[in-house]
């Protein structure tokens, strides 16, 4: 009689540990995910984008990439959420996660050689262009920008590029995902506060007051742009969302576009 052959224990076991481990990776990949660390890295990633012009969506997909939604152990040891080194090849250390992502906004600049080195990124006209111009440069591997725009795909990170002022045509992408579901309402509560800030700026307006000297040339610059104006004009308010703003005679010089 024929012994019909069996799969031996341990392969059989081995298969369970795999096919067991799959499914928790899926359940871990969401329960990684941390909102109050994403809210600090996004809100982050869109004031850098305004001040540096680097994109917000490639800055949030590398933190999110190097730390493992901040749980690997250089971002809960040292803060590092970026992998950034130091001259002699040890891991830079920082006081915060903000301040990881603040050092990263500027370190592309810090000199010369780093300028060349990222001449590709610092250039590029797309958040796409610049995660690709990465590759073999910030991370020794061709399939690193790659990684990021499916990252960026998959959550819609170009939500915040354009909370941080980027007009590029933004790809039509929805993340279906319980995680880029979240996402988007963080990037929806993001863009409210932002708009709170502005208008509680505006409002302050509505007294002259030195305190508010930067809130002054901030609407002055926006009504210059809005007229485009081509001299310089004497003004004694300025109305800005259908209300009047008296200014205070050192700001009433309406500054030329581009000055």
């Amino acid at each position: 009689m024929k012994i019909r052959d069996k799969k031996p224990f341990g392969k059989v076991l081995l298969v369970l540990i795999l096919s067991f481990g799959i499914i928790n990776a899926n359940t871990f990949s969401l329960k990684a995910y941390d909102q109050v660390f994403f809210e600090r890295i996004s809100k982050v990633a869109v004031e850098m984008g305004k001040e540096t012009g680097r994109f917000p969506s490639v800055a949030i997909a590398q933190a999110i990439l190097e730390s493992a939604w901040g749980k690997s152990s250089l971002a809960r040891n040292k803060n590092n959420i970026l992998g950034i080194k130091l001259n002699n090849g040890s891991y830079r250390e920082f006081s915060s996660i903000e301040e990881s992502m603040r050092y990263y906004s500027t370190l592309f600049t810090k000199n010369a050689r780093l300028t060349r080195r990222y001449r590709k990124f610092l250039n590029a006209k797309t958040p796409q262009e610049a995660a690709m111009a990465l590759n073999n440069v910030y991370a020794m591997s061709s399939s690193y920008g790659s990684k990021l725009i499916r990252m960026m795909n998959r959550y819609n990170l170009y939500q915040f590029d354009k909370l941080a002022g980027f007009n590029y045509t933004m790809p039509q992408v929805s993340g279906t995902g319980t995680v880029a579901k979240k996402i988007k309402v963080l990037g929806e509560k993001l863009s409210q506060s932002q708009k709170q800030e502005e208008l509680s700026r505006l409002e302050k307006l509505k007294t002259a007051s030195v305190k508010h000297e930067e809130a002054y040339e901030r609407v002055i610059a926006v009504f210059a742009d809005k007229y485009d104006l081509s001299k310089k004009v004497d003004v004694d308010s300025i109305e800005f969302d259908g209300v009047a703003y008296k200014l205070k005679s050192i700001s009433r010089s309406v500054l030329e576009k581009g000055e």
